[in-house]
């Protein structure tokens, strides 16, 4: 949807639900994606436009305004997809400059991220900090640990349906990456 009608979305769920899977899916199966990943160490605005401009191949400037700047004039009517993972760590400067992005280059942007995110979105209803934003976001996309017995076979075929079970047991009490790394090691072993 994002990339589609250059809008801004949310995904935010369960930390090891498959966000980061999904997301990378639809980037190795479309054009124009730009996939960055957020960290403890890119939480300002400067930091996450500077990503984003290297991965244009861009020399990224020092100020701010210069890297805006660059990035509206490579991204302006080019209908490419920014997402942008791990965004719970973004602050709310850093945010913001998304959403300005979105707004002067008209480029889609996923957010996604921890229920962190999700949550500071509806905070914003209560103290109107993040209103610029939240209003902004045409779809809202929770991802849950809350799997079938068919998903499972899936994504762990030949295996019994006794082990299946289990690893469907662990992925909606811990996360799917408990359990696909459950079945890694015992793979191994």
């Amino acid at each position: 949807y994002a990339h589609r009608h250059n809008d801004l979305t949310l995904v935010s769920g369960a930390a090891g639900a498959g966000q980061t899977t999904a997301l990378h899916h639809y980037e190795e199966n479309n054009a124009d994606v730009i996939f960055v990943t957020a960290n403890a160490c890119t939480t300002s605005a400067t930091a996450v436009l500077s990503l984003i401009c290297q991965k244009l191949g861009k020399q990224a400037p020092a100020r701010k305004a210069a890297l805006m700047n660059v990035l509206v004039e490579q991204l302006t009517g080019s209908n490419r997809l920014i997402i942008i993972d791990e965004a719970d760590h973004l602050s709310f400067d850093a945010l913001q400059a998304v959403r300005n992005l979105n707004d002067l280059a008209g480029v889609g942007i996923v957010l996604a991220g921890n229920d962190k995110i999700y949550r500071q979105m509806l905070a914003g209803r209560r103290n109107y900090e993040f209103d610029q934003i939240r209003t902004r976001i045409g779809v809202r996309q929770k991802v849950t640990n809350d799997y079938k017995l068919d998903e499972m076979q899936t994504i762990f075929p030949k295996l019994s349906q006794e082990c299946t079970g289990y690893l469907l047991k662990v992925a909606c009490c811990e996360s799917l990456r408990t359990a696909i790394k459950l079945y890694e090691a015992a793979k191994e072993f």
